[in-house]
């Protein structure tokens, strides 16, 4: 037998009151900075089980509850009020309801006048250290969060800035960023504190020739530029004492380096040195010659490590460096290097010459003569004393004789 079926026992059926209604009250319009909370009032008629739960819904922006979102809950029987924490940015357009969970009831939809306004977002503080040659640095980007754009800035004395700070132009200190609220929210700001370290200054990269001779010297007087002191030296990689000794130091160039304060990065400048070898002339010599001797390139007689290149000085003859007995007087003949600031060396050659031995003229019969009478041959040479045998005109003994480097001159009168 069949039972007819009632609202009566379909409510027993669902556990849900008969014609229960749940409305929310109704709340004059007002308008909220950020997400308020508040407590909304509903009417629930029906009868409720223990462990209902009462569901704050809201629409979108069109008042659909195609996809609500909940904004409160409050666990009850009977009538009362949500909490309810409604979003930032709602205008026009959206509802609520309440739902009942036991019995399952779905509420009247109620059109809100409640309005809130996004608040405004500065961000969170921020603290930056940047060097002095350092390229401007953005202010937005070093505060905290996630702060709104188009803010403005002010600086330490609470005149206008711009959106970065500037090394050298900007002042140090605390930079305030403002976003301007729309009422009822305030305005809002949070703070960028700038401090700066001076960049260490190595100098204007230098170079310098020296002599091999000259006295060391400090490669820091080198530098271009006003380098700061207590930098380091380096050659090849390895540490240096930036003091130059040309007697043992090798030409090329020295790095010096100033030690920076994060965030600014060492600097480095280099002097490029350049020796030129002392000038040397050689050590002085001497030659002695014949007068009929062939031509000599002085330069080779020069002793020691003597570069070429010098100029050549004579006591009467111009000269190229070759001594020719022929056309040439002998003397001191000097031997001059000249590299300008490295100075001049000189070194001296004494030329010495001997002239051929030779026989005064002499009379011929007379000396035939007396060639008959006191022997067949009479070697002028190795006579001791010509008066004797009556010849005025006989070069003295001294003069015949072989004076070196010449050969010995000899004649035979038959």
């Amino acid at each position: 037998m069949r039972l007819p079926i009632t609202l009566a026992a379909l409510a027993l059926l669902f556990n849900a009151p008969v014609g229960a209604q749940i409305t929310v009250d109704p709340m004059g319009p007002a308008t909220f900075c950020g997400s308020p909370t508040v407590n909304v009032p509903f009417t629930a008629p029906g009868t409720y089980n223990v462990g209902n739960m009462f569901v704050a819904e809201l629409s979108d922006a069109t008042g659909s509850f195609a996809a609500p979102s909940v904004i409160g809950s409050l666990p009850a029987t009977t009538s009362g009020s949500i909490s309810c924490t409604f979003p930032a940015g709602m205008g026009g357009g959206f509802a609520m309801r309440i739902t009942a969970s036991d019995p399952p009831e779905m509420g009247t939809a109620y059109p809100l006048s409640i309005f809130t306004v996004v608040p405004p977002n500065a961000g969170s503080n921020g603290v930056i250290t940047v060097c002095s040659n350092s390229a401007p640095v953005s202010l937005f980007s070093a505060l905290g969060g996630i702060p709104d754009a188009g803010g403005a800035w002010t600086n330490p004395a609470g005149n206008p800035a711009p959106l970065s700070f500037i090394p050298g132009t900007s002042i140090p200190g605390c930079y305030t960023y403002t976003v301007f609220a729309s009422l009822p929210c305030a305005n809002e700001t949070s703070t960028v504190c700038v401090s700066v370290n001076q960049a260490p200054d190595a100098g204007i990269n230098g170079s310098v020739t020296i002599c091999s001779s000259d006295a060391p010297f400090s490669l820091l007087a080198s530098l271009g530029g006003s380098p700061q002191a207590g930098g380091t030296w380096s050659y090849s990689g390895g540490p240096y004492s930036g003091v130059y000794n040309p007697a043992v130091d090798l030409p090329g160039c020295y790095v010096y380096t100033v030690p920076g304060t994060p965030p600014c990065v060492n600097a480095s400048a280099t002097v490029c040195v350049t020796v030129v070898a002392a000038p040397n002339a050689g050590i002085d010599g001497m030659i002695t010659m014949c007068s009929a001797g062939p031509e000599v390139d002085l330069f080779a007689l020069l002793g020691g490590s003597a570069q070429p290149g010098g100029t050549w000085n004579a006591p009467l003859d111009a000269t190229g460096g070759f001594y020719d007995p022929a056309t040439m007087s002998p003397g001191i003949y000097s031997y001059t290097v000249d590299l300008g600031s490295c100075g001049t060396d000189d070194a001296l050659i004494n030329v010495i010459e001997w002239a051929l031995p030779m026989l005064e003229r002499m009379d011929l019969s007379q000396s035939a003569r007396m060639a008959r009478r006191s022997c067949s041959s009479i070697n002028w040479a190795e006579r001791r004393n010509p008066v004797d045998l009556g010849m005025d005109h006989l070069l003295h003994p001294a003069a015949s004789t072989r004076r070196a480097p010449c050969p010995k001159a000899t004649t035979r009168i038959r």
